[in-house]
């Protein structure tokens, strides 16, 4: 990257700006929203998805930790 402003490429192929394409993924949101498309979760129900998606991980490397008989993760 030969700049510190990070750019996207639209559908054309053409760069924007990422003010632009954070724009236009913030009208997508709210078009989303006004359809009724759109799905709100509380923060609970977020981290308790989050938590769900990570425990096997988590669960593989303290098994694997536990395999190596080590008492701490080495990180």
């Amino acid at each position: 990257m030969n700049s510190i402003i990070t750019y996207e490429v639209d559908e054309k192929g053409n760069q924007i700006s990422h003010d632009a394409w954070l724009t236009q993924q913030v009208n997508v949101a709210f078009d989303r929203m006004e359809n009724g498309l759109a799905v709100f979760v509380s923060n609970e129900e977020a981290n308790a998805l989050q938590f769900k998606k990570t425990a096997p991980t988590y669960e593989h490397c303290l098994s694997f930790i536990h395999k190596l008989k080590l008492s701490k993760p080495i990180y």
